[in-house]
């Protein structure tokens, strides 16, 4: 990207994240919104890693303004955030560009579901996300707009045998099936003893 940009006389600014398992505990639109809106309103329920994700991406596109410090970006997207400015832009958009309200407490999901357990005790060592990805897109995700699979257990949390990892949402039966049947051969979670479980990674 560096090269390209030189080349083009770009200016960027490469961040390189963590892509262990997916940000946030929603995949597919309306999940995803979900978890949007509740982090713009500040909700205790809102996924910590897409807040924080957010917030470090934020405010390194703030720090190119001149006037801005290095390091000082997260603190003023931070304070965009939890003053509510951040919320009250994205109402506005979403009122420009015709949208209706969108209410993260009843989300539009589709009407059909099954989950998906942990089938041993210990922690979340690894999360496949193609594999989510796949079952989420087998389950109709993202032309079905409430389709896609909703975590509830992510990296380093334990679990015990017959706990919920996740959810898959699906409109039409035969989507349903074709992502029980995708789950049933991978769940795209591994579950081990905490010692298997990478905890560094620097994100810069």
């Amino acid at each position: 990207f560096e090269f390209v940009a030189a080349r083009m006389n770009l200016v960027i600014d490469v961040v390189i994240t963590d892509g262990r398992q997916p940000v946030g505990s929603g995949i597919g639109p309306v999940l995803e919104a979900r978890d949007v809106m509740r982090v713009l309103e500040n909700d205790p329920r809102a996924p910590n890693d897409l807040r924080q994700k957010a917030l470090r991406l934020a405010g390194r596109m703030l720090e190119f303004d001149p006037d801005v410090r290095g390091g000082d970006g997260f603190a003023i997207a931070r304070d965009i955030l939890d003053s509510g400015r951040a919320l009250a832009k994205m109402d506005a958009i979403i009122r420009a560009q015709g949208g209706r309200p969108f209410d993260h407490n009843a989300p539009a999901l589709a009407r059909l579901s099954f989950e998906v357990a942990a089938d041993a005790d210990g922690v979340v060592t690894g999360i496949d996300n193609l594999q989510l990805a796949r079952i989420a897109r087998l389950a109709g995700a993202p032309k079905v707009q409430g389709a896609g699979v909703d975590l509830l257990k992510k990296l380093g949390e334990p679990v015990a045998c017959g706990e919920l990892l996740y959810r898959v949402h699906a409109d039409y039966p035969a989507d349903l099936e074709f992502a029980r049947q995708a789950s049933l051969r991978a769940s795209g979670f591994s579950i081990g003893d905490a010692a298997g479980l990478s905890h560094l990674f620097v994100e810069f």
